[in-house]
């Protein structure tokens, strides 16, 4: 049997990693992190996080800033792209059009592959021209396009970009589940992720006002759109606890019932949080938006549909009122958690980018 393998597999990653942490620099942290673990790969990073984002070494001259920026890190693109097999770009859409074009180029120009990788659930048709245009030519132009969600490889394939595959939103599987099934009545709901409005924080504080004491909400996360801790303030079931570090996540989750995440966020993919869940065997509430539905079914979790408080206080109440059912969907939970494993995803990712890799770097081993 002939096999065909990479004997040294170098990937030059383009993207954003922390600090901030953030959805999509925690994600492409947890790739990097994945990688480090095959032996036969070897990653390049090129950080490019927006300076805007990191402390300025520049004092008051701020306006050389983005300047300074781009070309350095356009001089460590050209460096290091002639050392690598591989060329991979990890952005979200609102950058896609700007950072693909520069990476498209340079990636041919020294006649290496590219794979472009795009965060979140955003539809770049929905952008006005010509950034709507010049997005789709790079994603034509490159080697393979890889999607968060399954909905926009339908996109991918309407505006004929056929060299596309799915590669979802992951999670590191802990090495031991701290968190064992709950055979208690579900009560402690907990909501993490920015706290904004769009991501349904209104919706959820009527909700969970509703209950008399039999249930409570803890929030987690940064805040956006005007909202304070202040909001939080006189109410009965809901209390905001602060911001969390990544690594203290999980834990947490381990703690609570059941995560809720009443989102119509316009740009919404995958949300991460979801994962973690489902990793801490917690049921979701969630809502019946955009990709959302991809990642909660009804064995894992329960959706309700956008700004519907009620629906949102009734899919709690069910949860809180059917032991049976909360016992059904923490299993249901674990289950899924292993389809959406950071260590598989990290596999896959080798597997296609030596898919794209020229046969002429490749080597013949014999079985």
């Amino acid at each position: 049997m002939k096999n065909k393998i990479m004997e040294n597999l170098r990937i030059l990653i383009i993207g954003e990693m922390p600090p901030p942490d953030g959805g999509v620099t925690v994600l492409l942290k947890i790739l990097v992190e994945e990688l480090s673990c095959f032996p036969e790969v070897k990653t390049i990073i090129v950080d490019i996080t927006s300076p805007r984002h990191r402390k300025s070494f520049f004092g008051r001259i701020r306006i050389l800033e983005p300047v300074i920026w781009a070309y350095s890190t356009i001089s460590k693109i050209v460096y290091e792209i002639r050392s690598v097999d591989i060329v991979t770009l990890h952005v979200v859409t609102p950058k896609l059009y700007i950072a693909g074009l520069i990476t498209l180029f340079f990636s041919r120009l020294f006649k290496k592959p590219l794979i472009i990788r795009k965060f979140a659930g955003t539809n770049y048709n929905d952008y006005r021209p010509p950034k709507k245009y010049l997005t789709r030519w790079v994603l034509k132009r490159c080697d393979l396009y890889l999607t968060e969600t399954k909905a926009l490889m339908k996109i991918a394939e309407n505006d004929e970009i056929r060299h596309q595959r799915w590669f979802p939103n992951h999670r590191p599987m802990p090495v031991k589940n701290v968190c064992n099934i709950k055979s208690r009545p579900c009560c402690k709901f907990v909501y993490l992720g920015a706290v904004r409005l769009d991501k349904g924080i209104r919706e959820l504080i009527k909700a969970a006002e509703k209950f008399k004491d039999e249930a409570s909400v803890d929030i987690y996360g940064p805040f956006f759109d005007g909202l304070a801790e202040k909001d939080f303030s006189g109410l009965s079931n809901v209390q905001y606890r602060g911001v969390l570090q990544p690594k203290e996540v999980y834990k947490t989750l381990c703690s609570y019932d059941a995560l809720i995440l009443p989102t119509y966020h316009e740009g919404e993919g995958h949300p991460g949080v979801i994962l973690e869940a489902h990793s801490a065997g917690l049921p979701v509430i969630t809502t019946n938006w955009r990709s959302v539905p991809e990642i909660v079914t009804p064995d894992c979790g329960i959706l309700v549909e956008p700004r519907d408080f009620m629906g949102l206080y009734r899919a709690m109440k069910q949860l809180c009122d059917d032991p049976n059912l909360f016992v059904n969907l923490q299993k249901g939970a674990r289950e899924r958690a292993s389809q959406f494993s950071s260590n598989y995803w990290a596999a896959k990712f080798v597997e296609y980018c030596r898919s794209v890799v020229p046969d002429d770097k490749l080597v013949n081993i014999y079985e």
